[in-house]
């Protein structure tokens, strides 16, 4: 039996030549979703070799607006991703740099929405954590407590843990 047939049998219970038109198309999404998932395992191996942060396959649609995204930290506050288009001619351009604990610029150039030539734009992004659940995080402690010793030349000064004041 072969895979499109295995597929249809799993999903539907009956082969494939049976299927209506709708469930035709069910078929054909699930073979996409799975085709993407298997793709990302090669493209995780693919980064581990060549030593990327980042690889995987990114669909913005069906199997023919895939693109392979494979990406870099060229330093620890600056990202770098390149995506080329599997099926069709489309290129993108990303660059990332983080500002501060909570602000990163973004830069992108690729295809414009509609397919109609380039775009390129700028974004100033602003990063809110939350603690886990909800909560808020605990406060840090503000006393040091007997395990923390002063620093070597706070020995014999005034005020200091030896002179008695």
């Amino acid at each position: 039996m072969d895979e499109s047939n295995a597929l249809a049998y799993l999903l539907l219970g009956h082969p494939l030549g049976q299927s209506s038109p709708s469930e035709g198309s069910l078929l054909a999404n699930a073979a996409t979703s799975l085709g993407l998932k298997g793709g990302n395992l090669v493209a995780k191996k693919i980064a581990s070799r060549f030593g990327l942060q980042e690889a995987r396959l990114e669909s913005t649609g069906g199997l023919q607006e895939t693109s392979l995204i494979v990406g870099k930290y060229l330093s620890p506050r600056l990202y770098v991703n390149f995506g080329v288009g599997l099926f069709q001619p489309i290129n993108t351009f990303t660059i990332r740099y983080l500002l501060g604990r909570q602000w990163t610029v973004q830069a992108q150039q690729g295809e414009a929405v509609g397919g109609q030539g380039q775009a390129t734009g700028v974004d100033l992004l602003y990063t809110v954590e939350r603690g886990k659940g909800g909560k808020a995080p605990e406060p840090p402690k503000t006393d040091r407590g007997t395990d923390v010793k002063p620093p070597a030349d706070a020995q014999g000064t005034p005020g200091g843990p030896g002179s008695g004041k």
